[in-house]
């Protein structure tokens, strides 16, 4: 139907105006045609609808179009050839055109019949399942509807479920094998009864398992050899896949025994590097990252006595890592195992790293071939890319020992941006600084940490970052730059050392902030310190230092030179060092 224009008007897209007598228009007429062939649209779209148009339901041009009548239709045709017919009839099929068709026979498929087509008006075209193939023997039956829609080429079954209409069907029970397991760690053993004496591909077996695995695992049944178990990547097992008390499904392949490993480490395991199967910490990353850590477990990596390459960490149960080294000498070093003779002694910064060797088995070596591992300009020792607060422990990162500041770049022993690391007994040396944290991350020492001949700072928090030194640190014989350093907004909070903790921790160890060529403790640009019991000598420039905005509170402490001078004045920028054995709550 066209668009009928007011009567008289010889633009046929003319539109229709109301007249107003009292400005002259006149109405536009509308012809006959506007009011007959809307009319005549509706009633027949009734009528095609199975319906027998009435005055007293005005509610039928809904219901026809809900109905579908008009793309419905009975087969009439032969067995795989389907006919129907529509009124008007399709002049042509569209892609997208759905229709429903009762079927008249069974499909058939043998050396005569093969596939089906339907001819709805305007030829006839294939019929196919959505994977393209024709229906097989039988699948479509006598009295099942089924929905098409046209692809383009062929009709495509929308409603396809396997065969409908009258049909048997057939239940097929399978008893799957259980047995309780007899055997040991990653050694699993199943005495089924009747024995299994062949073990077909596709073998489904039932298992309670008596121990948790932690490595490479196998499954022996009965007098058969063992097979290796597979995750479903082909991954061998790791610790947490299969726990004590877990039923199992095993299923065979042929050559291994494939299961649904548990999706958490919810058990304390240890992974060992290196061993055969993890030979780096980037190796046991890699591996866990199909596994989430349940916050009740504790995924260690255990490093062997060696020289390791730089490594970050990614996980998104961080917290539940600990990454540990081995000591030589048990126990962390202590104020009197350090040489400190004068600010920047390179005899000390060689005396040092002698006696750090010789405690430290595990060291990790970062250089300039690690730049830009974790930030633009940085090579990190160990970094966090991830969320969560891993814990390193027992080890001693090195740098190459030069001064970095005449360069374009900065190694950094710990390097934390805009993330969380805890810390317990490291140790570090010769890098530009020792323990670094900017852009708002976070650096929890634990326990005491050890930062010695460090370049530019021996830890240095920037850029709206916070280090809290919760058990000691000793910063000590920085070439050139401070013991510690905090600028752009940040945070270094030293808790109270030299006292009792009423809990199992206790005395905390004093920090030391001595022996730096620069500033023992230098805090600048809008930044806090909180440096509580601690001692502070023999420093090149100034033992303690608030500068261009930075506050400085400290308190029991010990420490020759400072300024602003005397405490409680106002330095530069109002800088201030305060005297106050309050500890602000920004520092709680």
């Amino acid at each position: 139907m066209k668009y009928q224009a007011p009567f008289g008007v010889t633009d046929p897209q003319a539109g229709y105006v109301n007249g107003n007598p009292q400005t002259g228009i006149q109405g536009s007429i509308p012809p006959a045609a506007s009011i007959e062939f809307p009319q005549r649209e509706i009633v027949n779209l009734i009528n095609s609808s199975k319906l027998l148009p009435d005055d007293a339901d005005l509610f039928q041009l809904t219901k026809g179009t809900r109905s579908q009548a008009m793309n419905f239709a009975d087969d009439t045709g032969s067995v795989n050839a389907l006919v129907v017919s529509f009124t008007p009839a399709l002049q042509a099929y569209t892609r997208g055109l759905p229709l429903r068709v009762r079927v008249l026979n069974d499909n058939l498929v043998d050396a005569t019949h093969t596939s089906m087509t339907l001819d709805a008006g305007a030829g006839a075209a294939p019929i196919r399942k959505m994977d393209g193939s024709s229906p097989a023997n039988g699948e479509i039956r006598a009295g099942g509807i089924i929905e098409l829609t046209w692809d383009g080429t062929a009709w495509q079954l929308t409603n396809f479920g396997g065969a409908g209409g009258a049909q048997t069907v057939n239940y097929l029970n399978v008893n799957i094998p259980y047995v309780v397991d007899s055997g040991t760690k990653n050694h699993i053993v199943g005495p089924f009864s009747p024995a299994i004496t062949v073990l077909n591909v596709g073998a489904v077996l039932l298992v309670k398992i008596a121990n948790s695995v932690d490595d490479v695992t196998d499954f022996k049944v009965n007098a058969l050899p063992p097979h290796p178990v597979k995750a479903p990547d082909g991954s061998d097992l790791l610790p947490g896949d299969i726990v004590a008390g877990d039923v199992v499904e095993f299923v065979f392949d042929g050559t291994n025994f494939y299961i649904r490993p548990n999706p958490s480490i919810s058990i304390n395991c240890t992974f060992n590097v290196p061993s055969t199967r993890f030979l780096t910490v980037a190796s046991v990353m890699a591996a866990i990252t199909r596994k989430t850590i349940a916050p009740t477990a504790t995924v260690t990596i255990q490093l062997a006595t060696g020289i390791y390459q730089p490594f970050s960490i990614y996980h998104q149960n961080a917290d539940q890592i600990v990454i540990k080294g081995t000591m030589l000498i048990a126990g962390m070093p202590v104020i009197g195992n350090f040489s400190v003779t004068g600010a920047g002694s390179l005899a000390d910064s060689n005396n040092n790293i002698f006696m750090l060797r010789s405690r430290y088995g595990t060291e990790v070596q970062v250089g300039q071939s690690n730049i830009g591992n974790g930030v633009q300009g940085y090579g990190a020792g160990i970094i966090n890319l991830g969320p969560g607060r891993p814990l390193i422990r027992d080890m001693l990162i090195t740098g190459d020992n030069t001064n970095s500041a005449l360069h374009s770049y900065r190694l950094c022993a710990i390097l934390v941006s805009n993330r969380s690391i805890a810390t317990a007994n490291v140790a570090t040396w010769g890098c530009t600084e020792g323990f670094s944290c900017m852009n708002g991350g976070n650096i929890d020492m634990i326990d005491t940490c050890f930062a010695v001949a460090n370049w530019i700072s021996n830890i240095g928090a920037w850029q709206g970052s916070q280090i809290r030194v919760n058990r000691g640190v000793i910063c000590i014989g920085s070439p050139t730059g401070n013991g510690a350093s905090a600028s752009g907004s940040s945070v270094i909070y030293v808790v109270p050392g030299g006292q009792v903790q009423t809990g199992p921790g206790g005395t905390i160890p004093k920090s030391y902030f001595s022996a730096n060529n620069g500033v023992g403790v230098g805090i600048g640009q809008g930044s806090s310190g909180g440096i509580y019991g601690v001692n502070a000598f023999g420093n090149g420039i100034l033992d303690m230092e608030a500068a261009v905005g930075g506050v400085l509170y400290s308190d029991g402490s010990s420490y020759a030179t400072y300024s602003p001078s005397p405490n409680n004045t106002e330095g530069n920028y109002w800088s201030a060092v305060f005297w106050t054995p309050d500890v602000p709550p920004s520092f709680v």
